[in-house]
This record gives structure tokens, C-alpha cells and sequence, in this order.
């Protein structure tokens, strides 16, 4: 069987790729922007060496429509989990994130149409179930969120590509050439990286809270996913029950637990993480100048959880205790030369 795995040099691209290849029963073709960029190519090289006969590496681009459908001619299941994420370093326009994940998403979907994929499952995100702004402390498979009520444009942009993508499929359903298609939905992802990836969202932040770069923490939760349990889910969702929104989110955690648990485990090997909280009257009082800040106020102190029920039933799904997860990523970033430890 032969499976795609667009954006296969990132984070969760590539425990994919190792996942699908270390069952042993297929044959993976990753995509990739460009054969030329070593420093992308040769950490996938190195983590799949065993698997040298059985993947393939094939340039493919989310704007370039032609791309796409080379890539994924000849296959048997597409999994698409290349989404643009933003660049820390600039200020980025919305249309430079939404654009490539809405159409890179409809072409992906465009092209497993015409070549008759089996089955195609779409990373999507826990951002697109829960509402920032809403008074839920439960979210699941059936919760949606609205794009206009989103500031936040990496957000926004998962958001309309699964939206696009849902409206596709019941196009095409009523077309008479349906296309089946499951989404995964993943938290924070979390767990050791095979790649040079450390720039997205939740490692960004995390980095932050294992060196101490912050000095205070609000005091919101943050969903984790165990990024090879999340590779587990990926490859199971091609064989189970299609149309389905599998939310992938066992655990949640204040931001000052992440910080205690790394503390507990390296604070005697010379990382000192954040824990400290920040008061709530100091958060209002900063919050009109600080949107990122603002957002948080409306789930301030408050746990929130995902019911992963539906995964379960259906693909098994299980996730390993998120502290070993965490741990494993420190070590990982360690190992990497990414995070120093002081001596």
C-alpha cells in the first residue's frame, strides 16, 4: 500500500513517515519543498535510514495545483498534514497562512478525487472545536468554531481549510464521486522531534517555559497530544469509519504544571523552567495593551478538557501519560543542542 504524507520534514509529518514505515506494510511517499534544502532532506534521511527501499521523498507545493496532483498519483491514501505555520521572526499577512492551507487543503482533496484515493485524513487542530471566547469547559467532535470570532490567523486558517475541506466532500458526495475524508483533531503536540522543526506554535512555547524565559505564566490550560500517539491515529483513521472529526486531546494542563513537571525532572540537572503564575489583577491591567493576553482572560483559571470518546471507539485511541511526553520532549531538545543545560 502506498501512503502520502505531505509536509513529511515537520514535526508531526515526520513521526508519521516513521510510524507508517515501521509497521512494516508500507510504502511512503513524503512531500517535500525542495530536494535542495539539506537541512530539511537530511534529518529524514538519518531517522528513516532503516527504511531506505521503502519511502520516497517528491517535491510538491500548496499553491501549485500541478504539484499536488504528481504527488499524489499512484497512491493508494493520502494523509495531509503540511499546513503553513507562522514565521516567529515577521509579521505575517492573514492571506500568507490561510491561503496556503485552504487551497493547499482543496487541492490535495481535488487530486485524490481524480485518481480514486481510498481514504484521506486531514490534520486538523483543537482550535477549530474550541471557542476562546466561549463558556465551555467540555469540547468535542461536534463543536465548531466560528472564523470570524478569531483574531488569531494560524487559528483562523485551520479553521476555514476543515471548513473547505467538509464542504468539499459534501459536494462531492452529492456529485456522485465522493471522496472519503477524516480529520484529526490534536492540542498541543508534544514528544520528541526527529527533525530540525522547532518554530511552531507549541514548541515555541514550551521552550519558553523549560529555560525560563518567562517570568509569569497565565493561568490557562493548554490541551497535549502525544505526537506518536498522534501518528498512531493518523494511520488507523485510513481504515476506520470515514467523515468523522477524531478529537485527539487526552490531557490538559495549567501552563505552571508543564513548568512543575519539567522542574521535578531537570531542576537538578540546570533547567530552571517558569512556574510562577501571574496575578489575575495584573493580567487585566496588562490585557488592553497585550492581545495575546486578552484572549486568555475568558478562560482564566478554568480547566479545559477534550472528550476523545469518539477516537477511542473508533481508532483505538490511547495516549501515553503527557509527563513522560514532556520529558522525552526536553530530552529531545537537549539531545538536539536546542535547549542547554547550565552546569
Amino acid at each position: 500500500m502506498k501512503v502520502g504524507v505531505t509536509g513529511i520534514t515537520g514535526y508531526l509529518g515526520s513521526a508519521v513517515g516513521k510510524h507508517l514505515l515501521q509497521c512494516g506494510k508500507y510504502h511512503v511517499r513524503g512531500s517535500v519543498r525542495s530536494l535542495e534544502n539539506a537541512s530539511k532532506i537530511n534529518p529524514i534521511k538519518q531517522a528513516y535510514k532503516p527504511y531506505e527501499d521503502a519511502y520516497e521523498l517528491k517535491e510538491a507545493n500548496l499553491l501549485d495545483d500541478d504539484s499536488i496532483y504528481k504527488f499524489v498519483e499512484g497512491l493508494d491514501y493520502v494523509i495531509h498534514v503540511a499546513s503553513p505555520f507562522p514565521d516567529i521572526s515577521k509579521k505575517m499577512d492573514e492571506e500568507e497562512l490561510i491561503r496556503p492551507a485552504v487551497d493547499g487543503t482543496l487541492s490535495v482533496l481535488r487530486a485524490s478525487q481524480q485518481f480514486g484515493i481510498k481514504r484521506v485524513v486531514v490534520t486538523a487542530s483543537t482550535a477549530t472545536i474550541s471557542d476562546p471566547g466561549g463558556m465551555k469547559l467540555m469540547y468535542d467532535h461536534t463543536d465548531q468554531v466560528d472564523p470570524d470570532s478569531i483574531i488569531n490567523a494560524y487559528v483562523k486558517s485551520k479553521i476555514l481549510a476543515e471548513n473547505a475541506a467538509w464542504e468539499f466532500v459534501e459536494e462531492a458526495k452529492e456529485e456522485g464521486s465522493p471522496v472519503e475524508m477524516s480529520t484529526i483533531h490534536p492540542a498541543g503536540i508534544i514528544g520528541p522531534t526527529l527533525t530540525k522543526e522547532t518554530d511552531f506554535t507549541s514548541m515555541v512555547l514550551l521552550r519558553k517555559i523549560m529555560t525560563g524565559k518567562v517570568p509569569m505564566l497565565p493561568r490557562v490550560t493548554l490541551g497535549f497530544t502525544d505526537v506518536r500517539d498522534l501518528s498512531v491515529a493518523h494511520e488507523k483513521a485510513l481504515f476506520a469509519k470515514p467523515y468523522q472529526r477524531y478529537v485527539t486531546a487526552a490531557y490538559s494542563l495549567f501552563l505552571s504544571e508543564v513548568g512543575e513537571i519539567i522542574k521535578k525532572e531537570f531542576g537538578d540537572k540546570g533547567l530552571n523552567p517558569t512556574t510562577r503564575e501571574m496575578p489575575h489583577i495584573l493580567a487585566r491591567m496588562i490585557a488592553p495593551f497585550n492581545s495575546g493576553l486578552k484572549g486568555y482572560l475568558g478562560k482564566w483559571g478554568k480547566k479545559i478538557r477534550y472528550d476523545c470518546s469518539l477516537a477511542e471507539k473508533h481508532l483505538s485511541y490511547t495516549q501515553r501519560p503527557v509527563a513522560e511526553s514532556l520529558i522525552d520532549m526536553t530530552n529531545s531538545l537537549i539531545d538536539q543542542g536546542y535547549i542547554t543545560l547550565k552546569k
